[in-house]
């Protein structure tokens, strides 16, 4: 079960980096600093792919980033509920004071990596609570 928990975190974090880097290229490109003057038509062009290279990326890293860390949390929180007895209630508090943080400052995050590497940690931390604190 530890096994299976560890790979999951590692693919998991792995994802992320992988599409922040990738949108971190994109959004360097799009600025221009790459481009040669006076190839208005490849500017064009690579425009055009740049903008729906970029839009693809920020899809999929809202998916990888904000959808499964909160499926995530959801089923977790569920299991926990239906539990009987709690090992870990401190633990258990401070997580639901960190998702209620992050619910009420949600859009207060200008910078969306950030918000992507808490999420993260966070449900990194679920899975930490699980097998820590499991019956």
């Amino acid at each position: 079960m530890a096994i299976i928990m560890v790979i999951m975190i590692m693919v998991f974090i792995k994802i992320n980096i992988v599409f922040i880097l990738n949108r971190n290229v994109i959004k360097h490109n799009i600025n221009g600093r790459h481009r040669t003057i006076g190839h208005h038509i490849e500017d064009i062009n690579f425009d055009i792919f740049s903008y729906s290279c970029f839009f693809y990326f920020r899809m999929m890293e809202f998916i990888v980033c904000f959808t499964i860390p909160f499926c995530l949390l959801f089923i977790m929180v569920i299991y926990i509920f239906f539990r009987i007895f709690f090992f870990c209630f401190c633990w258990y508090v401070f997580m639901l004071f960190i998702l209620l943080f992050l619910f009420y400052t949600w859009y207060d995050y200008q910078d969306d990596i950030v918000l992507c590497y808490i999420m993260s940690c966070f449900s990194l931390s679920w899975f930490v609570y699980i097998y820590w604190c499991r019956d």
